[in-house]
């Protein structure tokens, strides 16, 4: 009886021990995969903000602001 009372607790220690092993992978899987993902936005932000602060981007960003510029001289001849 006693032998047999210590296999289940011996049975439920090894899956209690099993499935925390495998809870932790799982946990760490998730962690690992959403760095991975905050490093791709983070290296995505970092890039946009370069092409903003390169010649590129500035002339892009000076052409859009006198487009609207423009936009805005035409709309203001139609409303006089």
């Amino acid at each position: 009886m006693n032998e047999e009372i210590n296999n289940i607790i011996h049975t439920e220690l090894h899956w209690i021990i099993n499935y925390s092993q495998e809870f932790t992978l799982l946990v760490q899987s998730w962690i690992s995969h959403h760095a991975t993902e905050l490093v791709e936005l983070e290296k995505q932000i970092q890039s946009q903000e370069v092409a903003t602060e390169s010649e590129g981007g500035k002339s892009a960003l000076e052409l859009s602001r006198i487009s609207l510029q423009e936009h805005l001289k035409e709309l203001e001849k139609v409303r006089i």
